[in-house]
This record gives structure tokens, C-alpha cells and sequence, in this order.
């Protein structure tokens, strides 16, 4: 029986580190990154070797490693994130919605992965 209820313990967080990592978020959109408005603050959480080669003008860059170190960095406000892929999009929107922030989508700058749903982010009262 205690046998039972150990294995029923481990599945239960392999399956919670698994959704956070890898169950997709669903509400938020792919945009490029030519079409996000200047009033939203653009994070890029790439690691500091891909985004030295491939900069963003204006964007804050804090790798999806240091997010909660540096959360304080980020104005509070609506947030577009800059991705190299799809697991770093799932955790970092999590985890910016964890401490309130408001992602309003996200781009992924690797020619391996490809934008679906391309749509502009239009600036909200503005």
C-alpha cells in the first residue's frame, strides 16, 4: 500500500514539471517582431549567446534563467517576450504571469522554428 501511494506521489510530479515545461499556452498570440507596439515593453529571454548574435533594439534581455533574479527589471506593464523556441515560450509566460505581468505575445527568432497565427499587436488606447 505505501508502495502505492509512493508511486502515485512520483507521477504526480513528473506530470506537474512536465505541464509547466511542455503543455502549450494557448492565448497568446505569435507576432513579428516589426509589428509590436512601442508602448509595450519587449523581454528578450533567449540565452545571452543566441541574443549577442541577433540583438533587439529596445528590448530588455534577461534569459529565462535569470527571469526571477531580475523580475524587478521589468516595468509593470503589458510585455511581449522574444523566444528561440517553444519550451522557453511556455516557462517564461508562465512564470511573467506568476508575478502579473500581462504577455501580450511572443516571437521566436530561430529559423528552426516557425511563427504560426502571424498577427500585429495593435497599441491599446493610443
Amino acid at each position: 500500500m505505501i508502495f502505492l501511494i509512493i508511486i502515485a506521489a512520483i507521477l504526480v510530479v513528473l506530470l506537474s514539471l512536465t505541464y509547466k515545461r511542455y503543455y502549450p499556452v494557448c492565448d497568446v498570440d505569435s507576432v513579428l517582431i516589426d509589428h509590436v507596439c512601442d508602448k509595450i515593453n519587449v523581454i528578450d529571454i533567449r540565452d545571452y549567446n543566441i541574443s549577442y548574435n541577433n540583438p533587439i533594439d529596445g528590448s530588455i534581455n534577461i534569459p529565462v534563467a535569470y527571469l526571477k533574479r531580475f523580475i524587478n527589471e521589468i516595468p509593470n506593464n503589458d510585455v511581449h517576450i522574444v523566444v528561440s523556441n517553444l519550451l522557453e515560450r511556455n516557462v517564461g509566460v508562465r512564470l511573467l504571469r506568476q508575478f502579473e505581468f500581462n504577455v501580450m505575445g511572443y516571437t521566436i527568432l530561430d529559423p528552426k522554428e516557425k511563427n504560426k497565427n502571424i498577427e500585429s499587436l495593435c497599441c491599446k488606447g493610443g
